[in-house]
């Protein structure tokens, strides 16, 4: 957190620049640990610190839909993509049927709030051909009109 801190006080000279901190797998003894977290520096510092989302590094419990759309609100960046803990990995395709989070509910959820942000497919080596159907999936799926 001294890092953020410092960063904060530099960009005062500097208010273009902004940082976009990431989420990273729950460990005991380390800073920022959740989402709400870090959201609490995005709360305090909104021109210079703002939140991206690592769905591979998310727990469920915080993919409720009440508390999803409030961390979606102070969210610029989704790293987008599964894991398997039992299989101890991650970054696996978002739409994969062997992962343990529902993604396609939380791609439905963006489209509807109208989510507007960078999305990125975080993909291990091994899903790199999965990549380019993937976005094209994604970039239909999220401009397709509402029928309902």
């Amino acid at each position: 957190t001294s890092f953020l801190y410092n960063f904060i006080e530099w960009s005062g000279e500097y208010p273009k620049f902004q940082l976009c901190v990431e989420n990273f797998q729950w460990r005991k003894k380390k800073k920022l640990r959740s989402p709400l977290e870090i959201i609490e520096f995005c709360i305090r510092y909104p021109n210079h610190i703002s939140f991206c989302l690592d769905t591979s590094h998310t727990e469920k419990v915080w993919f409720d839909h009440r508390i999803i759309n409030y961390i979606l609100t102070y969210t610029d960046v989704i790293h987008l993509s599964n894991r398997n803990k039992s299989e101890r990995k991650q970054h696996m395709p978002f739409n994969t049927g062997k992962g343990d989070l529902n993604l396609m509910a939380f791609v439905n959820n963006l489209k509807f709030i109208k989510w507007r942000g960078d999305l990125v497919l975080e993909y291990m080596q091994e899903y790199s051909n999965k990549k380019l159907k993937n976005y094209r999936f994604l970039k239909e799926h999220l401009n397709a009109k509402n029928t309902n």
